[in-house]
């Protein structure tokens, strides 16, 4: 993982997973260490504030990035060309195919965030949603799952996948779990005197809970990590 990221794109996944679990101000103390950029586009503001404040049971979320917008810790920019979101969006969604139609895996939100890194060149994106991730970093994992899930049934459009992998093979991708990390060799669980190993611990399991796409082996990795930085201080 970088040891600074001063200017990051974000996706509703890694926001949504951040701030369900009361970790908004991971982003404020790396905005603060860093004076980074962090961004998202309209349809990522769309889903993260817009839409849940109509929902009260999901509005508490909204409402921590509403604030964070507010107080320019992240900031919503929009696209140049809305045009690029819209070819990445059907490049991927007819790179798979099931019984002969499109299997949709990108959502618009993605599709945005992947089309302003493009456009800004910023390299890197906060993004917990695995699929996109995937796509991008390891087409054949990706391919591999479906497949088994779907078997026969599932084809392979060759073209589509050439075209969005030029276009996207610069960018970088981390999740919420590795800001927390970040924020964390900064002192974010410092007040925890001796129990911030165990805090960190508890935090990642929150955010696995929150819908962050990591499994208990990454989390003990990352506690592994924790710890020889610990110790080589």
């Amino acid at each position: 993982m970088a040891s600074s990221i001063p200017a990051l794109i974000c996706d509703a996944s890694a926001l949504i997973s951040i701030t369900d679990s009361c970790f908004i101000h991971v982003l404020y103390m790396l905005k603060r260490g860093f004076s980074g950029a962090y961004v998202m586009p309209p349809c990522v503001y769309e889903e993260c504030v817009v839409q849940p404040r109509r929902i009260m049971a999901d509005a508490r979320y909204a409402l921590r990035v509403e604030r964070a917008v507010s107080d320019e810790v992240l900031d919503v920019v929009p696209l140049a060309d809305p045009g690029d979101a819209a070819q990445i969006l059907q490049w991927a969604n007819s790179i798979f195919t099931l019984e002969g139609r499109p299997l949709p895996i990108l959502q618009r939100g993605e599709a945005e965030c992947l089309a302003l890194a493009l456009e800004t060149g910023v390299r890197d994106l906060l993004m917990d949603e695995r699929t996109t991730r995937l796509l991008l970093e390891d087409p054949a994992q990706l391919t591999a799952h479906l497949q088994a899930e779907y078997g026969e049934r599932l084809r392979v459009r060759q073209q589509p996948l050439d075209e969005l992998m030029a276009r996207c093979k610069t960018l970088r991708f981390y999740r919420s779990s590795e800001m927390l990390l970040l924020a964390y060799q900064m002192g974010f669980f410092d007040d925890y005197w001796n129990m911030k190993e165990e805090a960190l611990e508890a935090a990642l399991y929150r955010l696995k809970y929150s819908g962050c796409a990591l499994s208990e082996d990454e989390i003990e990795q990352s506690m592994k990590l924790a710890l020889r930085g610990k110790n080589a201080e």
